[in-house]
């Protein structure tokens, strides 16, 4: 399954659609957070389960940039200036 979420719509993704399109089952699916959250009284179970996925080394979160809130110009300026192949994660310390 590829899970794409928040996308700009200029942007392109890009994945190995030869091995995708060949397994049983695959799928495509885009998530958008605020149609999400809509849909249900709480996203907690959910991120719950990403929670657990990540502990277990089973989820990568692609983290490029990770560092303090006090830090932040530069971690904007990465994201404005599309230098984040990632996410970026500001602590708040």
């Amino acid at each position: 399954m590829v899970v794409n979420v928040a996308t700009p719509d200029d942007d392109r993704i890009t994945f190995r659609g030869k091995r995708f399109d060949r397994a049983a089952g695959a799928r495509i699916n885009t998530m958008n957070l605020f149609d999400e959250l809509s849909r249900g009284a709480s996203a907690a179970s959910d991120l719950s389960r990403l929670c657990d996925l990540v502990t277990e080394g089973r989820l990568d979160g692609q983290i490029t940039l990770e560092d303090s809130w006090h830090h932040a110009g530069a971690a904007l300026d990465a994201l404005l200036r599309a230098r984040a192949g990632g996410k970026i994660v500001l602590h708040v310390d």
